[in-house]
Protein backbone atom coordinates (compact mmCIF):
# COMPACT_ATOMS: atom_id res chain seq x y z
CA UNK A 1 0.00 0.00 0.00
CA UNK A 2 1.03 3.53 -0.72
CA UNK A 3 1.10 4.43 2.90
CA UNK A 4 3.44 1.51 3.73
CA UNK A 5 5.79 2.30 1.01
CA UNK A 6 6.58 5.67 1.77
CA UNK A 7 7.22 4.87 5.56
CA UNK A 8 9.74 2.36 3.97
CA UNK A 9 10.88 4.81 1.54
CA UNK A 10 11.44 7.38 4.34
CA UNK A 11 13.74 4.93 6.31
CA UNK A 12 15.59 3.72 3.10
CA UNK A 13 16.63 7.64 2.19
CA UNK A 14 17.73 8.00 5.81
CA UNK A 15 15.33 10.29 6.71
CA UNK A 16 14.52 8.22 10.17
CA UNK A 17 15.61 5.19 12.03
CA UNK A 18 12.36 3.51 11.91
CA UNK A 19 8.43 3.72 11.08
CA UNK A 20 5.77 2.06 12.86
CA UNK A 21 2.13 2.51 11.66
CA UNK A 22 -0.51 1.59 14.54
CA UNK A 23 -3.94 0.45 12.78
CA UNK A 24 -6.67 0.99 15.14
CA UNK A 25 -9.03 -1.56 16.50
CA UNK A 26 -12.33 0.39 15.52
CA UNK A 27 -14.53 -1.34 18.36
CA UNK A 28 -12.79 0.11 21.12
CA UNK A 29 -15.06 2.77 22.70
CA UNK A 30 -12.16 4.16 24.35
CA UNK A 31 -10.68 8.12 25.10
CA UNK A 32 -8.01 8.97 22.57
CA UNK A 33 -9.29 5.79 20.04
CA UNK A 34 -7.51 6.58 17.03
CA UNK A 35 -4.32 5.55 14.37
CA UNK A 36 -0.69 6.49 15.46
CA UNK A 37 2.38 6.74 13.77
CA UNK A 38 5.52 6.03 15.86
CA UNK A 39 8.77 7.51 14.31
CA UNK A 40 12.41 6.96 15.72
CA UNK A 41 14.99 9.92 14.69
CA UNK A 42 18.42 9.74 13.64
CA UNK A 43 19.46 12.06 16.67
CA UNK A 44 16.77 14.60 15.82
CA UNK A 45 13.11 15.13 16.12
CA UNK A 46 12.29 17.80 13.52
CA UNK A 47 13.00 15.03 10.27
CA UNK A 48 11.18 12.49 12.36
CA UNK A 49 8.26 15.34 13.08
CA UNK A 50 8.17 15.73 9.24
CA UNK A 51 7.80 12.18 8.09
CA UNK A 52 4.80 11.20 10.84
CA UNK A 53 3.24 14.30 9.41
CA UNK A 54 3.13 13.39 6.20
CA UNK A 55 2.05 9.64 6.82
CA UNK A 56 -0.55 10.78 9.09
CA UNK A 57 -1.93 12.91 6.46
CA UNK A 58 -1.77 10.10 3.58
CA UNK A 59 -3.74 8.41 6.31
CA UNK A 60 -6.33 11.20 6.66
CA UNK A 61 -6.54 11.71 2.57
CA UNK A 62 -7.44 7.57 2.38
CA UNK A 63 -9.67 7.69 5.13
CA UNK A 64 -12.81 6.25 3.11
CA UNK A 65 -10.66 3.82 1.80
CA UNK A 66 -9.54 2.58 5.00
CA UNK A 67 -13.45 1.74 6.08
CA UNK A 68 -13.73 -1.74 5.18
CA UNK A 69 -17.25 -2.34 2.89
CA UNK A 70 -18.59 -5.41 2.20
CA UNK A 71 -20.72 -6.59 -0.91
CA UNK A 72 -24.46 -6.08 -0.69
CA UNK A 73 -26.92 -9.51 0.05
CA UNK A 74 -29.26 -8.30 -2.79
CA UNK A 75 -26.88 -7.75 -5.70
CA UNK A 76 -24.69 -11.21 -4.37
CA UNK A 77 -28.09 -13.61 -4.41
CA UNK A 78 -28.96 -11.52 -7.38
CA UNK A 79 -25.99 -13.01 -9.18
CA UNK A 80 -26.98 -16.10 -8.00
CA UNK A 81 -30.03 -16.53 -10.23
CA UNK A 82 -27.59 -15.05 -13.08
CA UNK A 83 -25.37 -17.91 -12.53
CA UNK A 84 -24.30 -21.20 -12.91
CA UNK A 85 -21.83 -21.09 -10.30
CA UNK A 86 -22.54 -21.97 -6.48
CA UNK A 87 -22.66 -19.07 -3.87
CA UNK A 88 -20.97 -19.70 -0.37
CA UNK A 89 -22.31 -16.62 2.04
CA UNK A 90 -19.93 -15.82 5.41
CA UNK A 91 -22.98 -13.93 7.34
CA UNK A 92 -20.78 -10.89 8.44
CA UNK A 93 -23.52 -9.65 11.00
CA UNK A 94 -23.30 -13.15 12.47
CA UNK A 95 -20.07 -15.03 12.69
CA UNK A 96 -19.87 -17.51 15.64
CA UNK A 97 -16.09 -16.99 15.54
CA UNK A 98 -16.61 -13.47 16.57
CA UNK A 99 -19.08 -13.73 19.39
CA UNK A 100 -22.07 -14.24 17.34
CA UNK A 101 -24.38 -16.56 18.22
CA UNK A 102 -25.16 -18.14 15.03
CA UNK A 103 -28.80 -18.02 14.89
CA UNK A 104 -29.77 -15.58 13.06
CA UNK A 105 -32.49 -15.39 10.62
CA UNK A 106 -31.92 -12.57 8.49
CA UNK A 107 -30.57 -14.31 5.74
CA UNK A 108 -33.45 -17.09 5.15
CA UNK A 109 -36.16 -14.38 5.93
CA UNK A 110 -34.23 -12.80 3.09
CA UNK A 111 -34.80 -15.86 1.14
CA UNK A 112 -38.22 -16.58 1.78
CA UNK A 113 -39.44 -13.14 1.48
CA UNK A 114 -38.12 -13.07 -2.32
CA UNK A 115 -39.17 -16.51 -2.97
CA UNK A 116 -35.20 -17.64 -3.79
CA UNK A 117 -36.21 -21.08 -4.22
CA UNK A 118 -32.86 -23.01 -5.37
CA UNK A 119 -30.81 -25.82 -3.31
CA UNK A 120 -29.93 -23.90 -0.06
CA UNK A 121 -28.23 -24.96 2.68
CA UNK A 122 -28.16 -22.65 6.07
CA UNK A 123 -27.19 -23.52 9.60
CA UNK A 124 -29.44 -22.05 12.61
CA UNK A 125 -28.38 -22.58 16.35
CA UNK A 126 -31.14 -23.49 18.20
CA UNK A 127 -31.34 -26.40 20.83
CA UNK A 128 -34.95 -26.18 21.18
CA UNK A 129 -35.94 -26.08 17.85
CA UNK A 130 -33.12 -29.10 17.71
CA UNK A 131 -34.88 -31.13 20.34
CA UNK A 132 -38.70 -30.46 18.77
CA UNK A 133 -37.39 -32.32 15.76
CA UNK A 134 -36.17 -35.09 17.18
CA UNK A 135 -39.54 -35.88 18.74
CA UNK A 136 -41.12 -35.76 15.71
CA UNK A 137 -39.01 -37.98 14.09
CA UNK A 138 -37.14 -37.96 10.47
CA UNK A 139 -39.91 -38.22 7.31
CA UNK A 140 -42.09 -36.62 9.39
CA UNK A 141 -43.62 -32.87 8.74
CA UNK A 142 -44.63 -30.40 11.34
CA UNK A 143 -44.78 -26.73 11.96
CA UNK A 144 -41.65 -25.32 13.70
CA UNK A 145 -40.46 -21.99 14.92
CA UNK A 146 -36.87 -21.74 15.30
CA UNK A 147 -34.11 -18.79 15.33
CA UNK A 148 -33.85 -14.81 16.32
CA UNK A 149 -33.53 -15.78 20.12
CA UNK A 150 -30.64 -13.85 20.15
CA UNK A 151 -29.91 -12.05 17.16
CA UNK A 152 -33.36 -9.91 17.26
CA UNK A 153 -32.29 -8.17 13.94
CA UNK A 154 -35.09 -10.38 12.04
CA UNK A 155 -37.59 -12.53 13.76
CA UNK A 156 -38.11 -16.48 14.43
CA UNK A 157 -38.84 -18.03 11.38
CA UNK A 158 -42.60 -20.05 11.81
CA UNK A 159 -43.10 -22.37 9.05
CA UNK A 160 -44.53 -25.73 8.35
CA UNK A 161 -41.45 -28.38 6.64
CA UNK A 162 -40.25 -31.78 6.86
CA UNK A 163 -38.00 -32.90 9.20
CA UNK A 164 -35.43 -34.62 6.58
CA UNK A 165 -32.51 -36.20 9.17
CA UNK A 166 -31.46 -35.89 12.99
CA UNK A 167 -28.44 -37.26 14.44
CA UNK A 168 -25.84 -36.45 17.42
CA UNK A 169 -22.01 -36.65 17.38
CA UNK A 170 -21.46 -36.38 13.62
CA UNK A 171 -17.81 -36.62 12.84
CA UNK A 172 -16.46 -33.43 11.12
CA UNK A 173 -12.90 -33.46 9.35
CA UNK A 174 -11.76 -30.92 7.49
CA UNK A 175 -10.31 -31.54 3.70
CA UNK A 176 -8.22 -28.05 4.16
CA UNK A 177 -6.21 -26.47 2.86
CA UNK A 178 -7.02 -24.22 5.92
CA UNK A 179 -6.17 -26.33 8.82
CA UNK A 180 -6.88 -29.28 6.62
CA UNK A 181 -7.21 -32.93 8.45
CA UNK A 182 -8.71 -31.02 11.56
CA UNK A 183 -11.05 -33.56 13.61
CA UNK A 184 -14.10 -32.03 15.41
CA UNK A 185 -18.39 -33.16 15.59
CA UNK A 186 -21.56 -31.55 15.25
CA UNK A 187 -23.61 -32.57 18.84
CA UNK A 188 -26.90 -32.94 18.42
CA UNK A 189 -28.85 -31.92 15.08
CA UNK A 190 -31.61 -31.70 12.71
CA UNK A 191 -32.13 -30.98 8.73
CA UNK A 192 -35.64 -29.23 8.29
CA UNK A 193 -36.38 -28.65 4.83
CA UNK A 194 -38.73 -25.76 3.71
CA UNK A 195 -38.86 -26.90 0.02
CA UNK A 196 -35.93 -26.50 -1.59
CA UNK A 197 -34.39 -25.00 1.60
CA UNK A 198 -32.40 -27.08 3.59
CA UNK A 199 -31.87 -25.73 7.52
CA UNK A 200 -29.37 -27.67 9.63
CA UNK A 201 -30.11 -27.12 13.62
CA UNK A 202 -27.47 -27.96 15.83
CA UNK A 203 -28.05 -27.32 19.24
CA UNK A 204 -24.10 -25.98 19.82
CA UNK A 205 -23.08 -22.91 17.50
CA UNK A 206 -20.62 -23.57 15.07
CA UNK A 207 -18.81 -21.27 12.45
CA UNK A 208 -19.24 -23.57 9.81
CA UNK A 209 -15.74 -22.71 7.95
CA UNK A 210 -15.22 -26.06 6.23
CA UNK A 211 -17.48 -28.03 3.37
CA UNK A 212 -17.60 -31.52 5.84
CA UNK A 213 -19.46 -29.86 8.37
CA UNK A 214 -22.37 -30.10 5.89
CA UNK A 215 -21.23 -33.48 4.25
CA UNK A 216 -21.16 -34.46 8.08
CA UNK A 217 -25.26 -34.42 8.37
CA UNK A 218 -25.75 -35.68 4.99
CA UNK A 219 -25.92 -32.54 2.91
CA UNK A 220 -23.86 -32.17 -0.36
CA UNK A 221 -22.14 -28.75 -0.80
CA UNK A 222 -21.47 -29.60 -4.76
CA UNK A 223 -25.24 -30.49 -4.67
CA UNK A 224 -26.50 -26.78 -3.46
CA UNK A 225 -26.38 -23.20 -5.00
CA UNK A 226 -26.60 -21.20 -1.89
CA UNK A 227 -24.36 -22.16 1.45
CA UNK A 228 -24.13 -20.23 4.08
CA UNK A 229 -21.20 -20.13 6.97
CA UNK A 230 -21.05 -17.85 10.26
CA UNK A 231 -17.81 -17.21 9.19
CA UNK A 232 -16.31 -13.99 7.45
CA UNK A 233 -13.45 -14.51 6.52
CA UNK A 234 -12.06 -18.44 7.74
CA UNK A 235 -14.27 -20.29 5.19
CA UNK A 236 -12.94 -18.62 2.26
CA UNK A 237 -10.20 -21.38 1.58
CA UNK A 238 -11.93 -24.30 2.04
CA UNK A 239 -15.06 -23.06 0.00
CA UNK A 240 -13.34 -22.02 -2.47
CA UNK A 241 -13.05 -25.24 -4.72
CA UNK A 242 -16.86 -25.49 -3.95
CA UNK A 243 -18.04 -21.82 -5.54
CA UNK A 244 -17.55 -18.30 -5.27
CA UNK A 245 -17.25 -17.07 -1.29
CA UNK A 246 -18.44 -13.48 -0.97
CA UNK A 247 -18.84 -12.40 2.96
CA UNK A 248 -22.21 -10.39 2.73
CA UNK A 249 -23.00 -6.78 4.86
CA UNK A 250 -25.76 -8.61 6.92
CA UNK A 251 -26.88 -6.79 10.44
CA UNK A 252 -26.36 -8.43 13.54
CA UNK A 253 -23.97 -8.01 16.65
CA UNK A 254 -20.83 -8.87 14.81
CA UNK A 255 -21.29 -6.64 11.90
CA UNK A 256 -18.85 -4.02 11.02
CA UNK A 257 -21.40 -1.21 11.07
CA UNK A 258 -20.27 1.13 14.04
CA UNK A 259 -23.38 3.23 14.10
CA UNK A 260 -25.24 0.22 16.07
CA UNK A 261 -22.80 0.70 19.14
CA UNK A 262 -23.71 3.96 21.99
CA UNK A 263 -20.61 5.16 22.30
CA UNK A 264 -19.39 6.65 24.99
CA UNK A 265 -16.20 7.40 24.69
CA UNK A 266 -14.32 7.06 22.43
CA UNK A 267 -16.29 10.26 20.37
CA UNK A 268 -15.88 12.63 18.42
CA UNK A 269 -14.11 9.93 15.61
CA UNK A 270 -14.15 9.44 11.95
CA UNK A 271 -16.62 8.14 9.77
CA UNK A 272 -19.11 8.22 13.10
CA UNK A 273 -18.31 11.77 13.33
CA UNK A 274 -17.38 14.76 10.76
CA UNK A 275 -13.98 15.97 12.08
CA UNK A 276 -11.26 17.92 10.59
CA UNK A 277 -7.77 16.66 10.33
CA UNK A 278 -5.99 17.51 13.56
CA UNK A 279 -3.27 15.12 14.89
CA UNK A 280 -1.52 15.42 17.76
CA UNK A 281 1.92 15.26 18.04
CA UNK A 282 4.68 13.78 21.26
CA UNK A 283 7.97 13.75 21.41
CA UNK A 284 10.08 12.16 23.62
CA UNK A 285 14.11 12.72 23.80
CA UNK A 286 16.61 10.40 24.69
CA UNK A 287 20.18 11.28 25.53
Amino acid sequence: MEIHAHSRGAVKQGRVHDVSIFNCQQFLDVEGMGQTVLAYGNGEADEARKVVNEIMRMIWNHRDDLVEKYPNLDDELRKVRESERSIIIGDQGDRVAAGGPGDSTYILNHLLANCIEVETYIPIFDPDAVETCCRAGAGNRIALSFGGKYSTVSPSVVVEGKVSGVGENAPVVYGGPSDGGTKTYIAKYAVFEIGSIKVLLTNQPYAYIDPDYFRAVGLDPEHAKIIVTRSGHHFRLNFAKIGRVVTADTPGMTSYNIDQFAWRHARPFYPLDRIEFEPRQYVRLRR
